[in-house]
Parts: C-alpha cells; sequence; structure tokens
C-alpha cells in the first residue's frame, strides 16, 4: 500500500519532536538502544503520550488503522503539525478541513488596534475578545470589556442600550454566527466519512442476501417510490450575506 501524505506528516514530525515535549521522561527508556538518556521519540512513545491502546500508531502508519477525526487531532496537535499541514491531513483522510482553535495573535495586533483613534477591538470567530484599545474600553466603565463579545450581545441587558439596531441589526447576524458555529462544530466532530469503492457482493445461497436489503428501508418521510440516496439534503442557512452596518451608542 503507498505511503499516504498524512502518514509522511506524522513521521516527519514525530521525528522531530523529542520525549520531553511530549512530557516523556528520558529515563523511562530501557537498555539497550538509544539509551537512557536519548531524548528520540518512538512510535510506541506515541501511543504512550496519547494514553492509547498498544500499537496504534504503528498501525496508521502502515495503514491497517484508519483514525477517526478526533483521533487524528490529537495526533496532530501532540506532534505539533502545523495548521496548514493539519488541513492537509485531515482532507486527504475525510475531505473536510478541520475546526481548529484560533492560533496565537501577533504580537504586532495589539499596537495596530491600540494606536486607532476611534474604536476598535479584535475578536476570534466564536467571539472571544483578543485586543480593544482605550477608545472601545470607554464603553464599558463598569467591569471593562466583556471576554466574549458575542455573549455579551446576546444576552446582556446593556448590549440593547449600547448597540444601535440592536433588534435589526446585532441579533440577526449573531444567531447566523452561532448557526455557523454549531455546524462548524458538528462538522469537526463528525467529519465527512470518504465513499469506499468495492467490489458488489452477490446474494448468498441461502437467502441472506434478500433479508440484508429488506432492512433498506425508506423513510416514512419520503415520498412513495423513493430511494434514500434521492432524497434532497438539509440545505444551511444562507451565510453569504453581507454584513449589516452596525454602531456603537456612545455613552456620555
Amino acid at each position: 500500500m503507498p505511503e499516504r501524505e498524512y502518514q509522511r506528516l506524522m513521521e516527519r514530525y514525530r521525528r522531530r519532536r523529542t520525549r520531553r515535549e511530549l512530557g516523556l521522561e528520558p529515563w523511562s527508556l530501557p537498555f539497550g538502544r538509544g539509551g537512557r538518556a536519548s531524548e528520540r521519540v518512538r512510535q510506541v512513545d506515541v501511543d504512550t503520550a496519547l494514553q492509547g491502546c498498544a500499537g496504534t500508531y504503528q498501525k496508521i502508519r502502515a495503514g491497517r488503522l484508519r483514525p477517526s477525526p478526533d483521533l487524528y487531532l490529537r495526533l496532530a496537535q501532540l506532534l505539533g503539525f502545523s495548521h496548514e499541514d493539519t488541513a492537509i491531513g485531515h482532507l486527504e483522510l475525510f475531505r473536510t478541513e478541520p475546526v481548529l482553535p484560533p492560533a496565537v495573535p501577533s504580537p504586532h495586533l495589539g499596537r495596530l488596534i491600540g494606536g486607532q483613534r476611534e474604536i476598535a477591538c479584535a475578536i476570534t470567530p466564536d467571539g472571544r475578545r483578543v485586543v480593544a484599545n482605550a477608545a472601545f474600553a470607554a464603553l464599558f466603565p463598569e467591569g471593562g470589556p466583556p471576554a466574549n463579545l458575542w455573549r455579551w450581545a446576546l444576552f446582556s441587558p446593556d448590549a440593547e442600550e449600547l448597540l444601535l439596531y440592536w433588534a435589526q441589526a446585532w441579533a440577526p447576524r449573531l444567531l447566523t454566527e452561532v448557526k455557523l458555529m454549531c455546524h462548524r462544530a458538528q462538522t469537526g466532530q463528525r467529519g465527512s466519512e470518504p465513499p469506499v469503492r468495492g467490489r458488489r457482493r452477490r446474494p448468498a445461497a441461502d437467502g441472506r442476501g434478500d433479508r440484508q436489503r429488506a432492512r433498506r428501508r425508506v423513510p416514512a418521510t419520503a415520498p412513495p417510490g423513493a430511494r434514500q440516496r434521492d432524497r434532497a439534503p438539509a440545505h444551511l442557512p444562507d451565510h453569504r450575506r453581507e454584513h449589516p452596518d452596525t454602531h456603537f451608542r456612545t455613552r456620555r
């Protein structure tokens, strides 16, 4: 079986890591090859750091075990994959991009936001505040700016007073963001299994094939005579709308 790209990435990053980076002490190595003071990461060390079954990493490398989306992301985080390589391996395995945590912001971002005279702040896709300037912090004299802007705008009673056109502009946009985050989370947990191509088996002589086909029933919601694959997939909300014009109401 030819080696795939995600397998090459795992081996490349494994050779770069040390036992101390994986939380393993050099003294846990047995005598012999590698020595007690070696920092080299073996395949069995990856299983130990993952707290999984012995031989899991070796089976993935050999192509005998296909990792789940959760196991793949744990491996990528443990071995120190970059965001780009994590996405490459995830696309090859599951044909979807992974839902990754936000990257560490650049140290220059604070200078850029802080140098703005108008209200300015930077947030993550899930609404967490990264950095804000003094004009933005002045809007929240009591307790300072919220840690999560989306949560504050949805649930705080002060948001309706501070944000102009809250019901017309902010609330619909925030609900759209929540739906998008839920869809991303579900995609990251479930993943999309690529189609498996195989030969069609001939029906068994004892009629087991007929019984198996009988179990493939069409749900009651489908029209009469429709097959399972003929049903149209559920459409997701349209997130391609332009951002509405939103403003802050300044307090005197």
